[in-house]
């Protein structure tokens, strides 16, 4: 009775002292729109509740109106390896999740042996001396056995809370991925369609060009020009020449990587492809909401912040290390030397207990492994702050190359324009025969060089606003079902 005493004391301590493991809990996300991000780096937001996606435009690539690039980011979604991978990744970490979870519940087994023993006559019990005692039994044994182990102090909950979080974490993990696959793939097909473009406005100044060596050279023949003029105009045609052959290059390239991150061949698209189609017109940007809103969408974001939330989970189950474990066993079953007798109620033995274990000293290991768990969360910690930093760096950067590739590109609208019109005079004035041919057909010329490379900022904002989107962590949702 003095030892139950004792350890009903010692219970009593101990359970008192389970109030000072340590609780890592985290403040709720400021939604202000004047964020305080000196104050807001200090704090672990907890978002595993659900974010809301009205921020912005989840499916942005619809924006765009062009079927053909709906198609690809569907297929690809479905069909890029690294992307099924990541879902793997996330089946595994989800059945490792229940099997731990699964394992804090009460355990039932069933048990059957037949044993042979050979008693020995000098032991704690004196069977030699007891008369017709057979030394050489059979025993066979049945019976239900249970265990559980009482969660007292909450070590099981954390270890629930752990396998949680590194699941999240995954699933973090494969969004982060599709965002990225959707964003490569919308890339490709916009430097696609503006290497067709491209390559269809230079075919235009060739020919142009070309006609250019044509006029020249007549010219010559009746003293207007000189050789040169020729060679002047020869040689500005096989620059022109020369800029046209790689981008057969480039549009094949294209063809290729969309279709390996569509997770098929490379030449599976190049049929379907390699027919032009009008690069798409830019859409409006669709942006609401306060900053913190959107970098809550972000995976990257999102998944530092459930590491975080593991590694203060890991700092509270390494403190319960200090307290003692106490669990429930008990079993039933028939024990009987003869097996005829095993089904006979007076065989059955019974047994039910409760164990407490508690290791009060371990040589300092326990202050060791808390002090690396400690260390691990100031690094979960600063990695959270420095994926926010890096958020808050990609939404700037990517919204100043978006602004002023859009300036640039009205920019040269502008000069297409005026090329345009310097065009149709020298048409005019030639027509009414106060220009010369050479003239106009230089000023189409440049009207076509103006083309070029109003298509090629018009590629540089499609790609920069793709990546102002990707920036802005969309798009994933769109693809959850089902996962």
């Amino acid at each position: 009775m003095r030892f139950l005493s004792k350890l009903s004391a010692l219970g009593l301590t101990t359970l008192l002292c389970a109030c000072t493991i340590t609780d890592v809990t985290r403040p709720d996300l400021q939604t202000a729109e004047s964020l305080n991000w000196s104050a807001y780096l200090e704090a672990i937001p907890d978002i595993s509740g659900g974010i809301s996606d009205d921020a912005v435009v989840s499916a942005w690539w619809e924006l765009f109106g062009d079927e053909t690039l709906d198609a690809l980011i569907g297929t690809g979604v479905e069909g890029n390896l690294d992307v099924a991978m990541a879902r793997a990744r996330v089946r595994e970490s989800r059945a490792l999740m229940d099997a731990e979870i699964a394992g804090f519940k009460p355990r039932i087994g069933v048990s059957g042996a037949g044993e042979a023993q050979h008693l020995s006559q000098n032991g704690s019990l004196p069977v030699g001396s007891i008369p017709g005692f057979n030394v050489d039994q059979i025993v066979y044994t049945a019976g239900f056995d249970a265990a559980w182990e009482l969660d007292v102090f909450g070590r099981n909950s954390r270890k629930q809370d752990i396998a949680i979080a590194r699941l999240q974490s995954v699933e973090e993990t494969r969004r982060d991925l599709t965002i990225a696959l959707i964003g490569e793939i919308a890339r490709n097909y916009f430097e696609l369609r503006g290497a067709q473009l491209e390559q269809k406005n230079i075919g235009g100044i060739i020919d142009g060009q070309a006609e250019i060596v044509e006029t020249v050279s007549v010219k010559r023949q009746y003293g207007e020009a000189s050789d040169f003029d020729v060679e002047r105009a020869s040689a500005q045609l096989a620059e022109f020449e020369i800029l046209s052959s790689p981008l057969e290059a480039r549009i094949r390239g294209s063809i290729y990587r969309l279709s390996v991150l569509t997770g098929q061949a490379p030449d599976t698209l190049t049929t379907q492809l390699m027919v032009s189609a009008p690069l798409p017109t830019l859409p409006s940007l669709q942006m609401t909401g306060a900053t913190s809103d959107l970098l809550r969408r972000r995976a990257d974001v999102r998944r530092a912040e459930r590491q975080y939330v593991m590694s203060a989970k890991q700092v509270e189950l390494s403190d319960l290390s200090y307290y003692p474990t106490f669990s429930l066993f008990g079993g039933v079953g028939p024990n009987s030397t003869d097996l005829i007798d095993i089904l006979d109620l007076k065989s059955i033995a019974a047994n039910v207990g409760a164990m407490a274990s508690w290791t009060f000293y371990d040589n300092g290991v326990r202050d060791v492994q808390n002090e690396a768990a400690l260390a691990r969360l100031d690094q979960a910690r600063l990695a959270y702050r420095q994926s926010v930093l890096g958020a808050l760096e990609d939404m700037e950067t990517s919204t100043l190359r978006f602004t002023q590739s859009v300036q640039e590109w009205n920019l040269q609208q502008s000069v297409e324009r005026s090329r345009v019109r310097i065009a149709k005079l020298a048409r005019a004035r030639y027509d009414g025969g106060s220009g010369p041919l050479l003239d106009v057909l230089q000023t189409e010329l440049d009207v076509s060089n103006a083309r070029v490379k109003t298509a090629k900022l018009q590629t540089q904002n499609l790609v920069h606003l793709v990546s102002f989107y990707k920036a802005l962590g969309g798009g994933w949702a769109v693809f959850e079902d089902g996962e």
